[in-house]
Order: C-alpha cells, then structure tokens, then sequence
C-alpha cells in the first residue's frame, strides 16, 4: 500500500519531526486480543540458533542515521516490528540512546 498511497512520494519524505506531535499512548497488553511481546514470539515459531548472524545490518555510509532518527524523530524505527526488532536503549555510557536490532525476533 506505501507505494501507491503518496503517489510518487517516499514515505520517509512525509515523516515530520517527533516534537510536532503528542506522544501516542498505547494500552497494556490485555492478554485476550493482546499479549506481551515474549507471548507473541512465543507463538510466533520464531528460532534462530544463538551464533546465527544477523541479516539486519545498518550500511556503513548510514551509521549515523540512527543518531537522528532517535534524536529528531523519536526513532519511528521502534514500531516498525511489533516483535521489537528496532529499540533504541540507553547506552552504557549513559545519554545517548543507541539503536540495537533484535534479529533474533525477527
């Protein structure tokens, strides 16, 4: 659908900056209709085996887009997966968050 919907447009040239809009506030998982994230990977089948490397790699002339995504954009890459492939978490440096790909839950 992203291809039709903005005619020609991409849809990352519709994504506006973070602090034009209000934080969206999900609801808990419900456990009936929803379930927490380990529950849906649970039953999602998904395995892979612990060595296995990930097929999810930031190319080396983009390495700091992730700095903007999170710091302009609030990182919309965290919802793109409901499994939590994308998060950004705080670095052990502290400050800064950085972005981890989870390719185990993919």
């Amino acid at each position: 659908w992203t291809f039709s919907k903005h005619g020609k447009n991409r849809d990352c040239d519709a994504t506006k900056p973070a602090d034009k809009f209000e934080p969206i506030q999900y609801p808990k998982p419900d456990g009936v209709l929803s379930f927490d994230i380990l529950t849906n990977l649970a039953r999602s089948g998904t395995n892979h085996e612990g060595d296995q490397p990930s097929h999810l790699k930031i190319k080396p002339d983009l390495a700091d887009t992730p700095k903007l995504s999170i710091t302009k954009y609030a990182g919309p890459e965290q919802r793109f997966c409901p499994a939590k492939v994308y998060e950004y978490v705080e670095s052990e440096s502290g400050g800064e968050k950085e972005l981890v790909i989870n390719a185990q839950n993919c």
